[in-house]
């Protein structure tokens, strides 16, 4: 389970991250540069805070895989609704990042549109993501969530 969990948050990590370098690529102004670095840097911290908890979630490290173990472990269910709701505020600021370069580009209205409409089908992954967190904090349960991962792909 939390080498699931652990590998979920990379992968999700490193599709934040390709899209972030793909966004570099296309619009090289030295201002979006610096807002890619500081999304991608947060985001990487992010990450590698959240992996940590998920590797060190139990003290001793056995009780991670032994309810018969004593020790104290930190609430799962807590730490996974509020990384859900980080890993939302980021997708909806990595899926809005290009939108202002996109209408500044010399293009005609439509084509316009239309590249800012190929953008926002990113948000089908958002809304999943917004269902199944608003259903984990009604439901007070736990979910496997990796359809956005399989959508991305």
């Amino acid at each position: 389970m939390i080498a699931a969990r652990t590998l979920a948050l990379i992968s999700m990590f490193i599709t934040k991250l390709s899209i972030l370098l793909l966004y570099h690529r296309i619009f090289s102004s030295r201002r979006f540069t610096r807002v890619l670095i500081c999304v991608g840097a947060f985001t990487a911290a992010f990450s590698i805070a959240v992996a940590f908890s998920n590797i060190f979630a139990c003290r001793p490290f056995r009780a991670l895989w032994d309810p018969d173990t004593p020790g104290k472990c930190l609430n799962v269910k807590a730490l996974l609704r509020a990384v859900s709701v980080q890993d939302e505020l980021t997708d909806v600021v990595i899926l809005c990042l290009p939108l202002p370069m996109v209408w500044r580009l010399k293009m005609n209205r439509k084509r316009k549109w239309q590249v800012t409409g190929m953008i926002l089908i990113g948000s089908l992954c958002v809304y999943i993501r917004i269902r199944e967190s608003l259903w984990l904090i009604a439901k007070k349960g736990l979910r496997w969530r990796n359809r956005e991962n399989r959508l991305l792909i």
